[in-house]
């Protein structure tokens, strides 16, 4: 998605979030990280091919940081 474009919801998609875990890590330059597992449902009738992934991840002091690769 570039800049300025408003994301549109596909009829039929839906994401769950199965787990979510944190592991503190006091010794990294980032010490605390999160592993998760989402599963991708399609009921459409059309097939999709997820091209790019991006995250936008806000610090607790207000900093974002947006994370983009491929799918």
């Amino acid at each position: 998605m570039n800049e300025g474009e408003q994301p549109v919801e596909l009829a039929g998609r839906r994401v769950t979030v199965d787990r979510v875990v944190y592991r503190l890590m006091p010794f990294a330059d980032k010490p605390h990280s999160f592993v998760y597992v989402i599963t991708i449902h399609n009921d459409a009738d059309v097939a999709v091919t997820i091209a790019l992934r991006k995250w936008v991840v806000t610090y607790a002091d207000g900093q974002t940081e947006v994370l983009v690769g491929k799918g």
